[in-house]
């Protein structure tokens, strides 16, 4: 890099993220098997919330940490900006929109 250039870090793959073959083939089952939404009272939707309750316990266990530590977004703008916001927030700084 030259003196004065700006590197740039991609934090967004715009939903074009290579996916491995283990990981494709959880999805797929998991939407089929589990189509409730996990905020709903029915059958189908505390199935859904058990398993995502379940999942949400693996990664704290993988991660050593508590399961309210974890966040869940609807995508990855959603959680680059609560990290980016979050950061600047607790460095005490201010965002300018």
């Amino acid at each position: 890099m030259e003196i004065g250039e700006k590197e740039v870090i991609y934090l967004d793959y715009s939903a074009t993220t290579p996916v491995l073959p283990e990981i494709m083939n959880t999805y797929q089952k998991v939407t089929k098997e589990y189509i409730g939404n996990p905020n709903s009272l029915h059958d189908l939707g505390i199935k859904a919330k058990e398993l995502m309750d379940c999942a949400v316990g693996q990664m704290a266990d993988l991660l050593k940490i508590k399961t309210n530590e974890i966040i869940l977004t609807s995508g990855a703008t959603e959680a680059n900006n609560l990290a980016i916001i979050g950061t600047v927030l607790a460095k005490g700084k201010k965002v300018v929109e």
